[in-house]
């Protein structure tokens, strides 16, 4: 195993943070030098809401809009699948169950189906803990039952857009 003592040197060059450290590992000490973006992120999440009530719609997106997210809205479960095509670009799904054309759950199966991994919300009134288990068994990241607070939604959102894998940073050991 290995056991890092402390950062020797820290710079940051072209938008990078470089550190040094001297690392004690199982044959001695070696060199560790390990890189990190320093640049913020100004993009803002891009989010597929797909919601087929329009008041719930309406108000829903403004309120993500007014927390600096850019919002598409669906109506119904064949828009969705329209807009969820390969190389979508969405970081986070918004998904009802109770869609016509196609249900949620089938619209995520689908998703799931074609390897898309990207992040999914059931936001639903189906709150049985059945419901709750099959969404999530199917491919769900989170499920939240309506009526909700949306402070509980954003705080939600905002957990699954920090998730680690999301954005690497690489690492290089020499020695």
């Amino acid at each position: 195993t290995f056991m890092e003592f402390s950062c020797v040197k820290m710079d940051e060059v072209g938008g990078l943070r470089h550190c040094l450290s001297i690392v004690r590992g199982p044959t001695g000490l070696c060199l560790s030098i390990s890189c990190q973006s320093g640049l913020v992120n100004t993009r803002k999440p891009r989010l597929l809401l797909v919601e087929d009530t329009p008041e719930i719609a309406l108000w829903l997106a403004q309120a993500l809009r007014q927390g600096a997210m850019d919002v598409v809205h669906a109506a119904d479960g064949p828009a969705a699948l329209q807009a969820l095509m390969p190389g979508h670009g969405f970081d986070l799904v918004l998904l009802d169950l109770q869609l016509p054309g196609k249900d949620g759950l089938t619209v995520l199966e689908s998703l799931r189906r074609q390897g898309d991994d990207v992040p999914v919300m059931i936001l639903t009134a189906r709150a049985s803990v059945p419901d709750r288990v099959l969404g999530l068994q199917l491919g769900a990241d989170d499920y939240l039952s309506k009526p909700f607070d949306l402070s509980e939604l954003e705080a939600r959102i905002q957990a699954l857009l920090r998730r680690p894998g999301r954005m690497k940073s690489p690492v290089l050991r020499l020695g």
